[in-house]
Formats: C-alpha cells, sequence, structure tokens
C-alpha cells in the first residue's frame, strides 16, 4: 500500500474521480461567468450556459465512470498461462 492511507485502493481512485469532476464544474463555471462579467447582459441566459456546461460534466462524469468499470473488468481478467515450449 502506497503512502499512509488506511483506505482500499478503490476508494481512493473513487475521491480522485469525483474531485477530479467538481473541480472541471468549477473551472468551466468560473470561466463563463468571468467572461459575461464586464458586460452583462441577462442572467438568465449566463444560468442557462452554466446549466449546460453542468450537463457536460455530467455527460463526462458518467463517460469517466463507465470507463473505470471497463478498467476493473479487464483488470481482474485472469492471465492466461504462457505455452511452455516442449
Amino acid at each position: 500500500m502506497r503512502g499512509s492511507c488506511a483506505r482500499p485502493p478503490d476508494a481512493r481512485g473513487r475521491d480522485r474521480f469525483w474531485s477530479y469532476a467538481l473541480y472541471a464544474a468549477a473551472i468551466a463555471a468560473g470561466v463563463l461567468i468571468l467572461v459575461d462579467l464586464p458586460q452583462p447582459t441577462n442572467y438568465a441566459a449566463e444560468g442557462y450556459r452554466v446549466l449546460w456546461t453542468l450537463c457536460g460534466v455530467g455527460i463526462a462524469v458518467v463517460v469517466m465512470f463507465l470507463a473505470g468499470l471497463l478498467a476493473g473488468r479487464t483488470a481482474k481478467a485472469e492471465p492466461q498461462p504462457a505455452a511452455q515450449p516442449a
């Protein structure tokens, strides 16, 4: 086990996954808000942009979750025995 963390490795990966997803969502929402600060037009339109950004982040989270499941399935596959020469 690496480091002094007593949690299983899958918990650390899950924490990293959610941390990255929240980080990406916060950065995207912040950029959208900061781009529109010099000339605010409509706060409803700004909320709409943030909503669609969060939808995109949600889709990315689902894709990353499915990729993690797929990686877990292939990692648990039993290795094939090597052919031994006669």
